[in-house]
């Protein structure tokens, strides 16, 4: 004879949702899922939550079938109805790949990671000068930043038009 189970012995209600995406490229499978939840919002008081998530990360290399496992938890002020687990997902990496373009171009192009420059507030005056170069090139229609500093390195008396210059 099966006995239901008492309200003290059953499974709690959740309101779990989860998408998984798998991918394979630069020599990795990458399987990512990603579960929120909206339980949290009664006892939390955190201004405009809507819900929270857990992402978990497996990427597993190739060639030597190692296996790195990370696991990411955040908050965020968009609804279930505008950000289902597959949306939110494609949000964050969306997020990650703005992040990593403009560290690359930073980093590559103008080596600041490489910098030993550290004396009082140098480095971040570096990095804003780097962010308004960065920028003024982009808004000139410049697209390979390493090109156009190679040009201006060989011929900065080439630059001072290219700033000047107004766009319409």
């Amino acid at each position: 004879m099966r006995v239901a189970p008492s309200p003290a012995h059953s499974r709690a209600a959740t309101d779990f949702l989860t998408h998984r995406d798998v991918c394979r490229g630069h020599g990795r499978i990458e399987e990512r899922t990603l579960t929120t939840s909206c339980m949290l919002n009664e006892y939390v008081h955190w201004p405009g939550l809507k819900q929270v998530f857990k992402i978990d990360r497996q990427f597993t290399n190739c060639k030597t079938g190692r296996v790195v496992h990370d696991v990411q938890f955040g908050v965020t002020s968009l609804s279930p109805d505008k950000a289902p687990p597959k949306k939110l997902l494609d949000l964050v990496r969306g997020y990650w790949a703005i992040e990593n373009s403009l560290h690359d171009r930073r980093d590559v192009t103008f080596g600041e990671d490489a910098s030993r420059l550290n004396i009082g507030d140098a480095p971040c005056l570096i990095a804003a000068i780097n962010n308004l170069v960065l920028g003024l090139l982009a808004r000139l229609g410049y697209r390979n930043i390493a090109k156009i500093r190679r040009l201006f390195d060989a011929r900065p008396q080439n630059a001072i038009p290219f700033i000047l210059r107004r766009q319409t």
